[in-house]
């Protein structure tokens, strides 16, 4: 199966983010072919330059042959295909990303709801922050993570932050 790795699920798999679940890093780790698109690139280099993105656009760069992972040049037919969409989502890059999984097919790993309307290529990656009612001496919040697209029984899973 070859990915294609959304904007944030990049960068969290660069960071070593615990939001990266045990079950889609090992599906990061099974996959034939991993695929970080140019698009993502371009967008943190955006958002590094408004200043809402606190990284090295150097190492985001080499990251992604350093992880072993491959790059995905836009092609003037993925953009093109952008058109086609229905108007789902603003967010330009989400949307090229969405075309360039249709037209691979890739399957696309994201965490924004709002991306897996698009199409069954596309797997939801879920966060749910949930804070606790107890009202003891300490008070805990969990986060509950939730792979869509996952085959293991276990839908979910909570951690203790």
């Amino acid at each position: 199966m070859t990915l294609l790795l959304d904007t944030h699920i990049y960068l969290w798999y660069l960071a070593d983010s615990p939001r990266i679940t045990q079950e889609i890093s090992e599906q990061i780790s099974e996959a034939d072919l991993v695929l970080v698109s140019v698009a993502s690139v371009w967008e943190a280099a955006i958002k590094i330059g408004l200043g809402k993105l606190d990284a090295k656009i150097s190492d985001l760069v080499k990251g992604i042959e350093a992880s072993e992972f491959s790059e995905l040049p836009v092609s003037a037919e993925d953009a093109g295909m952008v058109a086609s969409l229905p108007p789902l989502h603003n967010d330009p890059f989400d949307r090229l990303l969405v075309a360039q999984a249709l037209a691979g097919p890739f399957r696309l790993l994201t965490a924004d709801p709002t991306v897996a309307r698009y199409s069954d290529v596309v797997q939801l990656v879920t966060e749910y922050e949930v804070h606790s009612w107890w009202a003891g001496p300490r008070s805990f919040t969990f986060r509950i993570r939730i792979c869509e697209h996952c085959t293991n029984s276990s839908v979910g899973y909570i951690v203790l932050i």
